[in-house]
């Protein structure tokens, strides 16, 4: 006697074994963030030097003091000092280091995400949104507080448009990440 037609597509979907996808051991989660945290920490060591080495404006204007009192602080700088080119060289050299970084990252991360289903290329890929992800946000910093502090008049516009536009990214990934991780697609007029 032959099995009915919704029997057999009964049978068929059994048959089919589900992949188990592969997770990250808690071993190998710590030596990524030991490893994020390595690579920022020798590039900001990196920043300052190349500061120190490169900008013109870096001997007159040694400040002492925290780096945080330095960027809102200017009666810690010395008086022979022209602050706004030192510190649009520093912004220069900061941009002209960050900006290949960024793009050698975005270059791994898209290399690396054509073999999506290993867990190596997983935390690789992490790593490298991770780090551009820092070295955009040390520059853009680093632009805000200078435009705030020599550029008063357009500066404050300039931190609102840009935390307004960091706000609209982060609600369209955020949305784009629930509709995935739901798997409902998005309603299309």
């Amino acid at each position: 006697m032959p099995v009915p037609v919704f029997e057999q597509t009964i049978q068929k979907v059994k048959e089919t074994k589900r992949v188990e996808p592969e997770h990250v051991s808690g071993s190998v989660a710590f030596f990524a963030i030991i490893l994020i945290l390595l690579i920022a920490v020798t590039m900001e060591i990196a920043l300052l030097d190349i500061n120190r080495i490169f900008n013109p404006q870096y001997d007159s204007c040694r400040a002492r003091g925290p780096i945080v009192q330095r960027l809102f602080d200017t009666d810690s700088v010395p008086k022979t000092c022209d602050l706004k080119q030192y510190e649009s060289a520093r912004l220069l050299l900061h941009a002209d280091v960050v900006v290949p970084l960024v793009l050698v990252c975005v270059l791994g991360f898209v290399l690396i995400n054509i073999n999506k289903r290993s867990v190596t290329g997983k935390i690789f890929r992490v790593v490298f949104v991770i780090v551009a992800a820092w070295g955009t946000v040390r520059v853009t910093y680093e632009g805000l507080a200078y435009s705030l502090r020599h550029h008063a008049l357009y500066g404050k516009y300039f931190v609102l448009l840009t935390a307004a536009i960091a706000i609209i990214v982060m609600i369209m990934w955020l949305q784009r990440n629930m509709v995935d991780h739901r798997g409902v697609a998005p309603v299309k007029k």
